[in-house]
């Protein structure tokens, strides 16, 4: 059964350029650690307000075994912790959503 995650970041107004920089050294320590996940990215075209500060991750997996097979490669790593204090600097909020993919 393939899972789709869904990631909405609510990033803090005048805080995406500090987002995406986070963002490059979350996803530097997923290269190094030989994590090759693919991860679309998008951002809102248009939108109302202040939506326009908002990151969507979406990725699929194999299964959920898959999924907690990533945590215990990246939870364990040093420099995730510092990683994770600097998202909790730059977001409002976010939201994740597991969605069984129907083909």
């Amino acid at each position: 059964m393939t899972i789709m995650v869904r990631e909405v970041m609510k990033v803090l107004p005048g805080k995406m350029a500090e987002a995406k920089e986070v963002e490059k050294r979350e996803f530097a320590i997923w290269d190094r650690l030989g994590l090759n996940i693919a991860v679309k990215h998008y951002l809102p075209f248009a939108c109302q307000g202040d939506r326009m500060h908002t990151l969507v991750y979406q990725t699929e997996f194999d299964s959920l075994a898959a999924i907690e097979a990533l945590g215990k490669k990246i939870g364990p790593d040093p420099e995730m912790p510092a990683v994770a204090a600097e998202w909790d600097k730059v977001l409002e909020s976010r939201i994740v959503e597991f969605y069984t993919v129907l083909d």
